[in-house]
């Protein structure tokens, strides 16, 4: 799966995930290090500085050795021999002793130790032995004599050089033991600086990384979705909105804004569709208009013909005057009446039809409008929501500095301990109090480095805010739209209103008509009483039928011609 189209949480837990990854693989090898340099400067504590110390022992022991000779010189008696002979004798073994621990503790100066060793036994055997033959017993003070200066002489000169080499053995061990210690010291050192780099670069390219990918990943599709909506909103529907074959939440409120795009192009093209209609409306209300009052003129000539005729017929029809002129008044009325309604209710039905059949079409695309920028609001929250999640991912980072934190507070707690025990030891832990130092020293720079990460953090948290406000302006963007598309449904509802209005007309209009229609049956049972009369007037009517053809053919075309506008 690309990168491109995982979640926003997984990217960001991805990145918290590698940054952990590379501060615990620097901790764990500072860590394993410093064990391996504390179990070396316990080896150094226990053995060379420890070999030091025995065979400043076995020289202790062989001072009292040579106290226990010069003490058993003026003895008399067998039971003060013994005694002496057992104090030579417990001298030489812790000697012995001595000198066996201090090869344990340092094997490279076994064969010195060794040489030693037979040297002194050598000299107690061949000069100190002899000398205490002639201190012992019975012997006289001249023997006692003789025996005290030859155990003041050979023996004890002999036995302090080799109580020199015994010390001179003792200072190579401490030498060596402080060359080790040098060495282990400078290891720390190198060690420390490693780790420093170690974690350092890790932060950087952990650190960088997670710029790179927040850029690409999240803050320019981001951008580029905000310009998509500024244009949408400033009605520029012709681009394509990007990143729609993306699968995380960035190809998301792609899709929604595309599919939002074609709605309000099909909207655009619907409002342009229905403005043509009412231009055509307009042209054809505007003829039928010229049309009106071409007939209105036309009835007004023929109205004057007809007052001609009926002046000349009002002379030969004197007895049906009062009949006559009632009966013409009520045709006359009634024929207008029920050609102007006729004319009016074709015109309004039409009117009323063509309208109807726009607003259910004008309502339908508002209706699937509204549908659409809801599902867009819809889709962009629910984009918001998961971005808050985002941030709160984002703000939990502040607990892995915690952690790092306490980890070099720990750190350097150790450290004090261990320059405590350091102080304790004297001088033979003088090297592992440059140890604790320098671990001091990393965990106070492991404080500076977490520091740096939480100045990094807040940055991806600032990042992560500019992408929660960008969300926040593309919602209110889409509510906006869900406004315009609520206002215009508001519109259509109105209109429709008006429709239902003009269709009621058009019902009492006809009704109207109804009523005309009863109206013409009453004037024609008052014709059929006049009728007997009218024959006396035939002549006369042959003008007037001939008038009434004139009018009927005007009429007529007056009809043809609004049918066809």
């Amino acid at each position: 799966m690309s990168l491109k189209n995982a979640s926003l949480i997984w990217k960001v837990a991805g990145l918290l995930f590698l940054m952990g990854v590379a501060n615990l693989g620097g901790l764990i090898y500072a860590t394993g290090n410093m064990d391996r340099i504390s179990g070396s400067y316990s080896d150094l504590i226990k053995s060379q500085d420890a070999a030091a110390f025995s065979l400043a022992t076995a020289n202790r022991w062989l001072a009292s050795f040579l106290t226990r000779l010069y003490q058993s010189t003026p003895v008399s008696t067998p039971e003060e021999t013994r005694q002496m002979k057992a104090l030579r004798e417990d001298a030489l073994a812790g000697l012995d002793k001595a000198l066996e621990d201090a090869k344990r503790q340092a094997p490279a100066f076994t064969s010195r130790i060794d040489a030693a060793s037979r040297a002194i036994r050598d000299i107690y055997t061949r000069t100190c032995a002899p000398a205490l033959e002639f201190g012992s017993g019975q012997r006289g003070q001249a023997d006692i004599g003789r025996a005290v200066q030859q155990i003041a002489g050979d023996c004890h000169v002999m036995l302090r050089n080799a109580a020199g080499d015994l010390v001179k053995l003792a200072d190579e061990a401490k030498a060596s033991a402080d060359q080790r210690s040098q060495e282990l010291s400078v290891a720390t050192t190198d060690l420390i600086r490693l780790s420093l780099a170690v974690v350092l670069i890790a932060f950087v390219v952990v650190v960088a990384i997670a710029v790179v990918l927040t850029l690409k990943g999240i803050v320019q599709p981001m951008r580029t979705l905000v310009a998509v909506t500024e244009r949408l909103g400033r009605d520029e529907l012709d681009e394509v909105v990007p990143d729609r074959e993306r699968r995380d939440e960035i190809g998301a409120v792609s899709k929604a804004l595309e599919v939002m795009r074609q709605q309000l192009s099909a909207a655009k093209a619907a409002r342009a569709d229905l403005a043509v209609r009412d231009a055509e409306e307009r042209r054809r209300l505007d003829a039928r208009a010229q049309l009106s009052e071409r007939f209105v003129q036309a009835m007004r000539a023929l109205a004057e013909s007809f007052g001609q005729s009926s002046g000349a017929l009002s002379s030969a029809s004197r007895r049906l005057a009062e009949s006559s002129n009632a009966t013409f008044q009520q045709v006359h009325q009634v024929a207008s009446a029920a050609g102007q309604a006729s004319a009016n209710v074709q015109t309004v039905a039409a009117s009323a039809e063509e309208m109807a059949a726009t607003v259910r079409e004008i309502a339908g695309q508002v209706d699937h409008s509204a549908d659409v920028a809801g599902a867009a609001f819809t889709e962009v929250e629910g984009a918001n929501q998961r971005i808050l999640g985002l941030s709160d991912a984002a703000n939990s980072i502040g607990n892995v500095v915690e952690l790092i934190n306490g980890i070099a507070a720990q750190t350097n707690l150790l450290a004090l301990n261990a320059t405590i025990e350091a102080a304790r030891a004297g001088d033979a832990g003088k090297g592992f109090a440059v140890v604790a130092s320098e671990v001091k020293q990393l965990a106070e720079q492991t404080s500076r480095a977490t520091g740096e990460i939480g100045t990094r953090i807040a940055e991806i948290q600032e990042a992560t805010g500019l992408t929660v406000r960008s969300m926040a302006q593309i919602t209110e963007t889409i509510s906006s739209v869900k406004s315009i598309s609520t206002a215009i449904a508001g519109a259509v509802e109105q209109q429709s209103a008006a429709t239902g209005e003009i269709a009621s007309n058009c019902q009492q209009a006809a009704r109207g008509t109804t009523l005309v229609t009863e109206s013409v049956a009453g004037v024609r049972q008052t014709a059929e009483v006049t009728e007997t009369v009218s024959k006396t007037l035939l002549s006369l009517s042959s003008d007037l039928s001939t008038q009434i053809d004139d009018l009927h053919r005007t009429v007529q075309a007056f009809v043809n011609d609004l049918s066809a506008a």
